[in-house]
């Protein structure tokens, strides 16, 4: 019986400090970028943004019309949709 109860607090104390670890780490939710139709980004922006971000030559990125996915050295890396997004949160500080 003394065991049970032994085992019980531990029980307890470990999910006191798991959910005391949890509430503390919330980070707070940035606002999300929308993509406004007004917003004329042309791919050879969002090609020069990724290169200055990943710090790649320009030359190495390539995109995908029918993917709409913008790749370096043959592997895709992000969609045109996730990019603008990323484009605009930074130039709208």
């Amino acid at each position: 019986m003394l065991r049970k109860l032994r085992e019980a607090k531990k029980l307890v104390l470990a999910t006191i400090i798991c959910l005391t670890i949890l509430e503390g780490c919330k980070k707070s939710e940035a606002p999300i970028a929308t993509i406004r139709k007004n917003d004329d980004i042309s791919l050879s922006q969002l090609k020069a943004f990724l290169s200055t971000t990943i710090e790649i030559n320009l030359k190495e990125i390539r995109y995908d019309e029918s993917t709409e996915q913008f790749s370096v050295f043959g592997v895709e890396q992000i969609n045109k949709t996730d990019l603008t997004k990323l484009y605009l949160q930074s130039h709208s500080k």
